[in-house]
């Protein structure tokens, strides 16, 4: 499975717009800033709201797989909203399916009219942070959509909490990932990683622990760099580090 890109947002300054060119985005459009309230590893994500907002990546060619950790804002949506939009690359604008959390919490898998097709039972809240993956395939008739979320305690898990799956009418073949809210409710993202097949399952995000090497009076010697977050040392990546 190759993996086309992992966007940890760490060289973004908070409150700082996210530009057209940088972590992969391809396109922006409403309020999308760097956020350090957004970051689920290191010291920032990317915050969208509370307008209609959205940052694009390059169009995929399905099958693919994706993950990212989605966290709530604090308000109480007036309606659904779709997190993960998957557009047509025909036109980049019309959605071919997309998954979403519903105004009272659930989270939901959508075609691209907006129907719900597949509801989760558990119900996310303002202010929570949930990791989900996805893989997607089609035929040409139908795309084939899954989706695995990882909440609260089992955020980093390896058994989700919620799994759906939903078959789409669309001769969409391929498609542009966006992230993006609306409903004057802010969403915030972190770690959005893509691949271009469905041969496994991603694992929780690990950050890339750099080597360095120091000089111990006789010879260069290695080691890891570590940072504390106010409970524990944790790894800095090698983009945190530069």
């Amino acid at each position: 499975m190759s993996l086309l890109g992992t966007y940890t947002y760490e060289g973004g300054t908070d409150g700082q717009a996210v530009a057209v060119g940088s972590y992969g985005v391809t396109d922006t459009t409403g309020t999308a800033v760097y956020s350090a309230a957004a970051a689920v590893h290191g010291n920032l994500g990317i915050s969208l709201g509370t307008v209609w907002s959205y940052v694009a990546y390059a169009s995929i060619t399905l099958p693919m797989t994706g993950s990212v950790y989605m966290r709530r804002g604090p308000e109480t949506p007036t309606s659904r909203i779709s997190f993960i939009t998957f557009k047509d690359v025909a036109d980049g604008t019309t959605s071919a399916f997309a998954i979403g959390v519903k105004k009272t919490g659930e989270l939901i898998l959508q075609d691209g009219p907006g129907n719900i097709l597949a509801t989760t039972i558990i119900a996310t809240a303002p202010g929570d942070t949930t990791r989900c993956d996805w893989q997607a395939t089609a035929d040409g008739t139908n795309v084939q959509l899954s989706a695995r979320f990882y909440t609260g305690s089992n955020l980093e898990g390896t058994t989700p909490d919620a799994s759906l799956t939903a078959t789409i009418a669309t001769t969409v073949t391929t498609v542009i990932p966006e992230l993006v809210t609306y409903s004057t409710t802010t969403l915030m993202f972190d770690t959005l990683r893509l691949w271009d097949d469905v041969s496994a399952w991603p694992g929780p995000y690990t950050p890339t622990m750099p080597t360095v090497t120091v000089w111990n009076g006789t010879s260069e010697v290695s080691g890891t760099l570590t940072v504390w977050n106010g409970t524990s040392e944790v790894p800095l990546s090698s983009i945190e580090v530069l």
